[in-house]
């Protein structure tokens, strides 16, 4: 049960560090991120990295437990956004511009 929880987040943790990591450079080559955000991007890249690692090194360490709750917190947001998609695809669900 936990060896199957834990890929699904590791899984899941992989694709949103690629994800963000594709959008910088994306972005990068296109010409909005500008000087002033590169250091916060490389930040957050840097942390969302190092969570998957930790992770990796806690499970193989046996402390399953441990890297488990550092997956969920990281996965948590993209779980949120994937509902918030899901919703909007599946009933049609129109946001207001401010």
């Amino acid at each position: 049960m936990y060896m199957m929880l834990f890929r699904f987040l590791w899984l899941f943790d992989t694709a949103i560090t690629l994800a963000a990591s594709g959008g910088f450079i994306f972005y990068l080559f296109r010409g909005p991120v500008t000087k002033n955000i590169t250091g916060t991007w490389l930040g957050v890249l840097t942390v969302l990295l190092a969570t998957i690692m930790s992770a990796g090194w806690l499970k193989i360490s046996n402390h399953t437990a441990t890297a488990l709750l550092l997956l969920a917190i990281e996965a948590t947001p993209g779980m949120v956004y994937l509902a918030l998609l899901t919703a909007i695809h599946l009933f049609g669900l129109k946001l207001k511009h401010a």
